[in-house]
């Protein structure tokens, strides 16, 4: 956005009657409209590249091994992107973390508000993709046992 035009931010939701998805571009859930507000929470994790992003007007560097957690209300734009960018990314609506039988950790939410974007470990970062790997499987298979929890 050039210096002096105004803000045109717009309210993303995970997707029309999405509560859930997998995606390796976040650009998948916002359709490259920035800023926006998001109305779900998006994890990422960078495997590869790098890209900017704004929260709530602070920048931020996403380089591989750190971990972005997006959450409701929080005003985000997305700037440049190098092309080697390989990430993955995973999108759930607010209804769908609520409906979880375990309580919300609050100091995750709360954390996540003040610091969107942490570095991890390596021994993490493999943790974390053996997960959306683990969830990738079960969104994708059609009798897949977890598959109506994912959906």
């Amino acid at each position: 956005m050039a210096a002096g035009e105004p803000s045109q931010e717009k309210e993303v939701s995970v997707g029309a009657g999405v509560r859930f998805s997998l995606h390796d571009r976040a650009e998948h859930f916002y359709h490259g409209e920035t800023p926006f507000i998001l109305d779900g929470f998006i994890l990422g994790l960078c495997l590869r590249g790098s890209e900017e992003i704004r929260v709530n007007g602070k920048t931020y560097s996403v380089v591989p091994g750190t971990v972005v957690l997006l959450s409701p209300n929080q005003l985000v734009e997305h700037g440049g992107a190098s092309e080697d960018l390989e990430r993955h990314t995973v999108a759930m609506s607010l209804e769908l973390v609520l409906e979880f039988p375990s309580p919300v950790d609050i100091e995750i939410l709360s954390m996540a508000r003040t610091m969107p974007v942490v570095r991890a470990s390596a021994e993490e970062m493999d943790g974390l993709t053996v997960y959306y790997r683990f969830l990738e499987k079960q969104y994708a298979s059609e009798t897949g046992v977890y598959r109506v929890e994912t959906l």
